[in-house]
């Protein structure tokens, strides 16, 4: 995607540096994995961090201080020490372990004072019901996070550049956040760009109708649910060919995500609920649907979060 002018409130500055909260398991490992990807070819560094149960305040240790010779400690000290062997030498990466009475709490606080730009985690299938699965504390993060959280999916091994970046979003306000997001960092990384709007109806005459003329259908969603300059430059850059549309159309949110097609490397980025408070991701329904079925990355993204943000270039 071609760099184009910004869009105004809804840039946002960016660190360059990603927060992988690790474990040493193969979700572990998977978002790690994901970490690698989201940094090759860019100026993008990782905090690689694990969670020591303490019921004292935050603290920071960094791998190789003395003086924590706890059993547990030492062995999440190893971990991570191998987590920072499987990282390219060319990304920067410092690991360190960090502790506090609740996981994701103690996770979050750790991107706000790192000033991550999101954080990153793993996934893993159930295996007797064969879907993804989320901890505790993938969940509570999923339900209160104030950075983006990108989700590898089970097993994800792909370690190569990003490749592309779609944006999904459904008929209703607030698309501002995620729309703007995936130009913008299309934009940065100069890939393409993918805007799907995802609509799930059980009337099948209507989904024929939708289902027709897709592009027609993903701008008028654009003009209907973003505020008015974001869909003129999106509805501009699909004109010159700069971005792509596509609808996903279905009785359900599945049946409406095999319309579609991913390559490797591609990250899908939707919106929190309707429920989430400001500055916070809150995973409805809808995305918990999206993140059973859909088999590449999936970023969240917190309500407001590219809004009212002057854009000052660095890394995405």
């Amino acid at each position: 995607m071609r760099r184009k002018k910004g869009v105004r409130g809804h840039y946002r500055p960016t660190t360059g540096r990603f927060l992988v909260a690790y474990q040493a398991t193969r979700a572990g490992k998977a978002g790690l994995k994901l970490a690698i990807s989201l940094a090759a070819g860019r100026d993008i560094g990782l905090e690689i961090v694990s969670v020591e149960p303490r019921d004292d305040s935050y603290s920071g240790v960094w791998v190789g201080d003395s003086g924590y010779d706890v059993v547990i400690t030492n062995q999440l000290q190893k971990w991570l020490r191998q987590a920072l062997d499987e990282v390219p030498l060319d990304i920067p990466a410092r690991a360190r372990i960090v502790t506090g009475e609740n996981e994701a709490d103690a996770i979050s606080r750790a991107a706000e004072q790192l000033s991550c730009d999101a954080i990153i985690i793993g996934s893993r299938a159930h295996r007797v019901l064969n879907r993804v699965t989320m901890g505790a504390t993938v969940d509570a993060l999923l339900h209160s996070a104030t950075r983006p959280v990108a989700i590898a999916p089970p097993g994800y091994h792909y370690t190569g550049e990003v490749t592309r970046i779609t944006a999904m979003f459904g008929p209703r306000h607030g698309c501002n956040d995620v729309v703007a997001l995936c130009m913008d960092r299309a934009q940065r990384r100069g890939i393409p760009a993918r805007l799907v709007s995802l609509m799930v109806k059980e009337d099948k005459r209507l989904l024929k109708r939708l289902r027709k003329s897709p592009p027609k259908n993903t701008v008028a969603a654009l003009s209907a649910y973003t505020e008015e300059f974001l869909a003129e430059l999106a509805t501009e850059a699909i004109e010159e060919g700069d971005v792509a549309v596509a609808t996903a159309a279905g009785a359900s949110v599945a049946e409406a995500v095999k319309e579609l097609t991913f390559v490797p490397g591609e990250m899908v980025i939707i919106g929190s609920s309707r429920l989430a408070v400001h500055g916070r991701i809150f995973l409805g329904t809808t995305g918990a649907q999206l993140l059973h079925c859909i088999p590449v990355p999936l970023m969240i993204v917190p309500a407001g979060y590219m809004t009212g943000k002057e854009a000052t270039g660095g890394e995405g």
